[in-house]
């Protein structure tokens, strides 16, 4: 964050954060060392309700990684729907995740957004189970795509 204050004069940072504290503090205390100003506009939204407006407005979301009962592999890599939510609100009640996963019960990955230039297609992953309830999706291959089936070659990130 040092480094991006100075390459790029950045003044501050937007955060995601909906509700972990935890979260909030953290990036608080690096920004306030950076002399950063923070934004947060999520904070305290509902979080299914800005789970449904994301989807809604045309973000296509993979989870990367699962760590909490209830989730497994079959989670890891397929663009999150209505039902996704409607499930997570489920699990919410039984086990006490958080619902956008605040907690660390998943990671996410944003393929493309209505904001975005370009959509990111994964190209090669890979799952790995550390055990029923905790699994990652390595991106191996990915690459940049126009929209609307507009295929482009550039752009692939290959590690």
């Amino acid at each position: 964050l040092l480094r991006a204050k100075e390459l790029y004069s950045i003044e501050g940072v937007v955060t995601g954060a909906l509700f972990s504290g935890y979260q909030r503090e953290r990036v608080e205390a690096v920004c306030d060392r950076l002399g950063l100003k923070i934004f947060s506009p999520l904070w305290h939204m509902d979080q299914e309700q800005e789970l449904r407006s994301i989807l809604r407005r045309g973000f296509s979301v993979v989870l990367t990684k699962v760590a909490a009962e209830g989730l497994d592999a079959g989670w890891l890599g397929r663009r999150l729907t209505s039902a996704d939510v409607d499930r997570l609100v489920e699990l919410h009640k039984k086990y006490r995740i958080n619902i956008a996963g605040e907690g660390g019960e998943f990671e996410s990955l944003v393929l493309d957004a209505p904001f975005f230039g370009k959509q990111i297609i994964l190209e090669e992953t890979e799952v790995v189970e550390e055990n029923a309830c905790t699994a990652e999706l390595v991106v191996r291959r990915a690459r940049l795509a126009g929209k609307g089936g507009k295929d482009e070659k550039e752009g692939t990130g290959e590690h």
